[in-house]
Protein backbone atom coordinates (compact mmCIF):
# COMPACT_ATOMS: atom_id res chain seq x y z
CA UNK A 1 0.00 0.00 0.00
CA UNK A 2 1.46 3.33 -0.91
CA UNK A 3 1.80 6.22 1.07
CA UNK A 4 -1.02 7.83 -0.98
CA UNK A 5 -3.40 5.21 0.28
CA UNK A 6 -2.02 5.58 4.12
CA UNK A 7 -2.82 8.85 4.30
CA UNK A 8 -5.79 11.47 4.12
CA UNK A 9 -5.11 14.60 2.79
CA UNK A 10 -7.67 17.71 1.46
CA UNK A 11 -4.24 19.02 -0.41
CA UNK A 12 -1.75 17.15 -2.54
CA UNK A 13 -2.33 13.79 -2.00
CA UNK A 14 -5.91 11.99 -1.67
CA UNK A 15 -7.20 9.05 -0.25
CA UNK A 16 -9.29 7.37 -3.26
CA UNK A 17 -12.78 7.23 -0.84
CA UNK A 18 -12.52 11.36 -0.40
CA UNK A 19 -12.31 11.55 -4.18
CA UNK A 20 -15.10 8.84 -4.98
CA UNK A 21 -17.31 10.66 -2.39
CA UNK A 22 -16.51 14.14 -4.03
CA UNK A 23 -17.88 13.38 -7.28
CA UNK A 24 -20.73 11.10 -6.12
CA UNK A 25 -22.09 13.94 -3.90
CA UNK A 26 -21.37 16.50 -7.42
CA UNK A 27 -23.38 13.97 -9.21
CA UNK A 28 -26.06 13.62 -6.52
CA UNK A 29 -26.74 17.48 -6.35
CA UNK A 30 -26.35 17.97 -9.93
CA UNK A 31 -29.15 15.01 -10.54
CA UNK A 32 -31.40 16.51 -8.25
CA UNK A 33 -31.56 19.67 -9.77
CA UNK A 34 -32.31 18.11 -13.69
CA UNK A 35 -34.83 15.82 -11.53
CA UNK A 36 -36.55 18.76 -10.05
CA UNK A 37 -36.76 20.75 -12.95
CA UNK A 38 -36.82 18.06 -15.42
CA UNK A 39 -39.67 15.72 -14.34
CA UNK A 40 -42.63 14.60 -16.66
CA UNK A 41 -44.95 17.00 -17.29
CA UNK A 42 -47.06 14.40 -19.02
CA UNK A 43 -47.72 10.76 -19.07
CA UNK A 44 -45.84 10.02 -22.38
CA UNK A 45 -42.68 11.48 -20.78
CA UNK A 46 -42.50 9.55 -17.64
CA UNK A 47 -41.59 6.25 -19.44
CA UNK A 48 -38.29 7.73 -20.30
CA UNK A 49 -37.76 9.83 -17.23
CA UNK A 50 -37.64 6.88 -14.79
CA UNK A 51 -34.89 5.02 -17.16
CA UNK A 52 -33.31 8.15 -16.82
CA UNK A 53 -33.45 8.10 -13.13
CA UNK A 54 -32.88 4.40 -13.00
CA UNK A 55 -29.43 5.20 -14.87
CA UNK A 56 -28.66 7.82 -12.33
CA UNK A 57 -29.72 6.23 -9.33
CA UNK A 58 -27.12 2.74 -10.57
CA UNK A 59 -24.26 5.17 -11.41
CA UNK A 60 -24.49 6.62 -7.62
CA UNK A 61 -24.19 3.48 -6.01
CA UNK A 62 -21.34 2.05 -8.00
CA UNK A 63 -20.02 5.09 -6.69
CA UNK A 64 -21.00 4.76 -3.46
CA UNK A 65 -20.15 1.33 -3.33
CA UNK A 66 -16.54 1.86 -4.28
CA UNK A 67 -16.08 4.55 -1.95
CA UNK A 68 -17.22 2.02 1.07
CA UNK A 69 -14.77 -0.75 -0.71
CA UNK A 70 -12.30 2.06 -0.91
CA UNK A 71 -12.38 3.50 2.98
CA UNK A 72 -13.17 -0.53 4.27
CA UNK A 73 -9.19 -1.49 2.69
CA UNK A 74 -8.02 1.94 4.47
CA UNK A 75 -8.97 0.53 7.59
CA UNK A 76 -8.16 -3.45 6.79
CA UNK A 77 -4.49 -1.93 6.37
CA UNK A 78 -4.26 0.47 9.29
CA UNK A 79 -5.19 -2.77 11.89
CA UNK A 80 -2.55 -4.75 10.07
CA UNK A 81 0.07 -2.37 10.42
CA UNK A 82 0.19 -0.85 13.74
CA UNK A 83 2.32 2.65 13.73
CA UNK A 84 4.92 1.07 15.96
CA UNK A 85 5.47 -1.14 12.95
CA UNK A 86 6.58 2.64 10.88
CA UNK A 87 9.57 3.13 13.26
CA UNK A 88 10.51 -0.67 13.88
CA UNK A 89 13.15 -2.76 12.29
CA UNK A 90 11.24 -6.04 11.10
CA UNK A 91 14.29 -8.13 11.58
CA UNK A 92 15.80 -7.21 14.88
CA UNK A 93 12.70 -5.48 16.71
CA UNK A 94 14.83 -2.24 17.77
CA UNK A 95 13.66 0.75 16.52
CA UNK A 96 14.82 1.59 12.66
CA UNK A 97 16.63 4.95 11.72
CA UNK A 98 13.50 6.63 11.55
CA UNK A 99 12.13 5.49 14.71
CA UNK A 100 15.91 6.23 16.42
CA UNK A 101 16.73 9.47 15.41
CA UNK A 102 12.80 10.90 16.55
CA UNK A 103 13.66 9.13 20.21
CA UNK A 104 16.91 11.01 19.67
CA UNK A 105 16.03 14.40 18.29
CA UNK A 106 13.94 14.42 21.63
CA UNK A 107 16.32 13.56 24.11
CA UNK A 108 19.08 15.74 22.81
CA UNK A 109 16.52 19.10 22.53
CA UNK A 110 16.04 18.32 26.75
CA UNK A 111 19.89 17.54 26.95
CA UNK A 112 19.77 20.70 25.78
CA UNK A 113 17.32 22.65 27.48
CA UNK A 114 18.31 21.47 30.68
CA UNK A 115 21.83 20.88 30.43
CA UNK A 116 21.84 17.29 31.21
CA UNK A 117 24.28 14.42 29.88
CA UNK A 118 23.95 12.64 27.27
CA UNK A 119 25.81 10.08 24.90
CA UNK A 120 25.59 8.02 22.31
CA UNK A 121 27.31 4.78 21.22
CA UNK A 122 27.69 4.23 17.18
CA UNK A 123 27.83 -0.15 17.25
CA UNK A 124 29.33 -1.91 13.84
CA UNK A 125 29.27 -5.37 13.51
CA UNK A 126 32.95 -6.27 12.56
CA UNK A 127 33.50 -8.21 8.96
CA UNK A 128 29.99 -8.34 8.35
CA UNK A 129 30.44 -8.61 4.72
CA UNK A 130 32.90 -12.01 4.81
CA UNK A 131 30.10 -13.10 7.62
CA UNK A 132 27.61 -13.22 4.42
CA UNK A 133 29.77 -14.23 1.79
CA UNK A 134 31.37 -17.04 3.56
CA UNK A 135 28.07 -18.66 5.82
CA UNK A 136 25.20 -16.85 3.64
CA UNK A 137 22.47 -13.98 4.19
CA UNK A 138 20.61 -16.01 6.83
CA UNK A 139 23.43 -16.61 8.78
CA UNK A 140 24.05 -12.63 8.85
CA UNK A 141 20.16 -12.31 10.13
CA UNK A 142 20.93 -13.94 12.11
CA UNK A 143 23.75 -12.35 13.52
CA UNK A 144 21.76 -9.22 13.71
CA UNK A 145 19.62 -10.41 15.79
CA UNK A 146 21.83 -11.87 18.12
CA UNK A 147 23.56 -8.65 18.56
CA UNK A 148 20.47 -6.57 18.43
CA UNK A 149 19.42 -9.52 21.83
CA UNK A 150 22.95 -8.52 23.34
CA UNK A 151 22.86 -5.05 23.18
CA UNK A 152 19.57 -4.61 24.55
CA UNK A 153 20.48 -7.27 27.49
CA UNK A 154 23.07 -5.11 28.69
CA UNK A 155 21.70 -1.75 28.09
CA UNK A 156 19.60 -0.13 31.18
CA UNK A 157 15.18 0.66 30.69
CA UNK A 158 15.93 4.14 29.65
CA UNK A 159 18.26 3.49 27.13
CA UNK A 160 17.36 2.72 23.67
CA UNK A 161 18.67 1.05 20.21
CA UNK A 162 18.11 1.35 16.92
CA UNK A 163 19.22 -0.72 13.57
CA UNK A 164 20.81 2.67 11.68
CA UNK A 165 22.82 0.72 9.47
CA UNK A 166 22.98 -2.50 7.45
CA UNK A 167 25.39 -3.86 10.00
CA UNK A 168 25.08 -0.87 12.17
CA UNK A 169 23.32 0.20 15.82
CA UNK A 170 23.57 3.50 17.23
CA UNK A 171 22.28 3.47 21.13
CA UNK A 172 21.32 6.57 23.34
CA UNK A 173 22.25 6.57 26.71
CA UNK A 174 20.02 9.49 28.23
CA UNK A 175 21.71 11.25 31.72
CA UNK A 176 24.58 9.23 30.82
CA UNK A 177 28.65 11.38 30.69
CA UNK A 178 31.65 9.94 29.26
CA UNK A 179 32.79 8.04 32.29
CA UNK A 180 29.90 5.78 32.19
CA UNK A 181 29.15 5.64 28.56
CA UNK A 182 32.63 4.06 27.96
CA UNK A 183 32.04 1.64 30.74
CA UNK A 184 28.18 0.58 28.89
CA UNK A 185 30.09 0.37 25.11
CA UNK A 186 32.82 -1.80 27.38
CA UNK A 187 29.83 -4.24 28.49
CA UNK A 188 28.02 -4.06 25.22
CA UNK A 189 31.25 -5.15 23.17
CA UNK A 190 31.94 -7.65 25.30
CA UNK A 191 28.26 -8.89 25.75
CA UNK A 192 28.14 -9.37 21.53
CA UNK A 193 31.55 -11.05 22.00
CA UNK A 194 30.10 -13.51 24.33
CA UNK A 195 27.09 -14.08 22.23
CA UNK A 196 25.45 -17.57 21.14
CA UNK A 197 25.80 -18.16 17.51
CA UNK A 198 25.39 -21.39 17.07
CA UNK A 199 24.56 -20.92 13.18
CA UNK A 200 28.09 -20.67 12.51
CA UNK A 201 31.00 -22.65 13.23
CA UNK A 202 32.16 -23.87 16.78
CA UNK A 203 34.54 -21.47 18.24
CA UNK A 204 33.98 -19.01 15.91
CA UNK A 205 32.87 -15.84 17.38
CA UNK A 206 32.14 -12.38 16.23
CA UNK A 207 33.01 -8.97 17.50
CA UNK A 208 31.88 -5.12 17.06
CA UNK A 209 33.86 -1.64 17.23
CA UNK A 210 32.11 0.85 19.38
CA UNK A 211 32.81 4.56 19.31
CA UNK A 212 31.54 6.83 22.41
CA UNK A 213 30.66 10.22 22.05
CA UNK A 214 29.06 12.87 24.95
CA UNK A 215 26.65 15.87 23.97
CA UNK A 216 28.39 18.95 24.71
CA UNK A 217 28.74 22.59 23.97
CA UNK A 218 30.40 22.24 20.89
CA UNK A 219 27.67 19.93 19.29
CA UNK A 220 25.11 22.67 17.43
CA UNK A 221 22.90 19.48 16.21
CA UNK A 222 22.00 15.85 17.12
CA UNK A 223 23.90 14.97 13.68
CA UNK A 224 27.34 17.06 14.80
CA UNK A 225 27.06 14.54 18.29
CA UNK A 226 26.45 11.03 16.15
CA UNK A 227 29.09 12.09 13.59
CA UNK A 228 31.85 12.39 16.04
CA UNK A 229 30.53 9.13 17.32
CA UNK A 230 30.91 7.27 14.48
CA UNK A 231 34.45 9.46 13.66
CA UNK A 232 35.31 7.38 16.82
CA UNK A 233 34.00 4.20 15.68
CA UNK A 234 36.15 4.64 12.32
CA UNK A 235 38.92 5.15 14.96
CA UNK A 236 38.36 1.86 16.66
CA UNK A 237 37.95 -0.14 13.33
CA UNK A 238 41.65 1.55 12.42
CA UNK A 239 42.94 -0.18 15.46
CA UNK A 240 41.95 -3.24 15.23
CA UNK A 241 38.64 -3.51 15.69
CA UNK A 242 36.96 -5.36 18.60
CA UNK A 243 37.41 -2.14 20.94
CA UNK A 244 36.38 1.16 22.24
CA UNK A 245 37.16 4.63 21.08
CA UNK A 246 35.53 8.41 22.56
CA UNK A 247 35.40 11.00 20.22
Amino acid sequence: MTASLRHLSLFGRRHPAIVILLVALALLVQWSAVLIAGGPRTEGERGPWLVLLAAMSSVLIVLLGAALYAVLGHVRDAEQDPPHLMTADVLTGVLNRRGFMGAAGQEFTRSVRYDRPLSFLAVDIDRFKAINDKHGHVAGDSVLKAFALALQGVLRTTDTVGRTGAEAFTVLLPETGATQAIELAQRARQACEAARLDFLPVGQTVTVSVGVASVGTGDSSIEHALSRADNALQRAKSAGRNCVEFG
